[in-house]
């Protein structure tokens, strides 16, 4: 990228006549002049929906918004405020948080007689991302619901199939089975469908991943691989227990007393 002569503050006379001006940033004149300066030139000679400012500088890329925070390095396009009372100055400090005070007195000093509120980005954050909370909590909720529920019913049809089975699981250990064998027996017949399932559950998530990117903040994107590998972790080993606790009720089943019940 050139220098610019301008570093993107309007003129006087530009203040004035409210003339049509804008800064870019160093992403949105890549995209729309690569290689060539900028300065001077119009967006709307080349995209028909864009102003018709004449650009007077470029900026470096930097976080025009922190509602949501994945907007940091996006291209960006800066028109003059016409309502100064809504500006905003986002400061970052080193070596710790200055006082409220200090900061009031360098701006009162660029800027007399005009009444600032400070904010810290920490709180605006926070606030931003209220929704955000709300949703992944609720979310959350009806995940473990439904996780709880997945857990119950694995358990039930197990034990229920166990007792069904009972006849047959002794004729397997008179007949000289060990236990721990028809145990695996009954723990592979189980998870088998917990697999067929999630196998499903991931294709489908997999899919539609996208539609829910708008959702993510904090770097997580659709399909991250750390968020992934922990669902399918928590959701094997929630099946595996539904499905070996109950499998376990073989270690109380005699071959002699289910030959005397037949």
């Amino acid at each position: 990228m050139s220098a610019c002569s301008r570093a993107g503050r309007s003129r006087p006379d530009e203040v004035a006549t409210r003339a049509p001006v804008v800064v870019v940033s160093e992403k949105y004149a890549r995209a729309f002049w690569p290689g060539l300066d900028p300065l001077g030139r119009r967006p709307s000679d080349v995209a028909d929906d864009m102003p018709a400012s004449e650009v007077i500088g470029v900026v470096e890329d930097v976080p025009w918004s922190i509602n949501p925070p994945r907007y940091f390095g996006a291209a960006a396009l800066f028109e003059p405020l016409s309502d100064r009372s809504r500006a905003e100055l986002l400061v970052r400090m080193a070596g710790g948080s200055a006082p409220t005070s200090v900061l009031r007195d360098a701006l009162g000093a660029l800027d007399p007689g005009r009444r600032t509120r400070m904010i810290r980005i920490r709180d605006r954050m926070t606030g931003s991302l209220r929704l955000h909370a709300v949703f992944a909590s609720v979310a959350g909720a009806l995940g473990a619901l439904a996780l709880s529920l997945a857990f119950v019913g694995l358990f039930g049809v197990t034990a229920f199939v166990v007792g069904l089975r009972r006849r047959e699981i002794g004729i397997r250990l008179a007949i000289g089975a060990a236990r721990a064998d028809v145990i695996g027996l009954v723990f592979r017949e189980g998870m088998r469908p917990v697999v067929i399932g999630l196998a499903a559950g991931l294709a489908l998530a997999m899919a539609g991943a996208q539609v829910f990117t708008g959702l993510l903040t904090g770097g997580v994107g659709p399909r991250d691989p750390a968020a992934l590998v922990s669902a399918i972790t928590v959701l094997l080993a929630a099946g595996a227990a539904g499905v070996f606790l109950p499998a376990r009720r073989v270690l109380g089943i005699q071959p002699s007393e289910v030959l005397r019940e037949s």
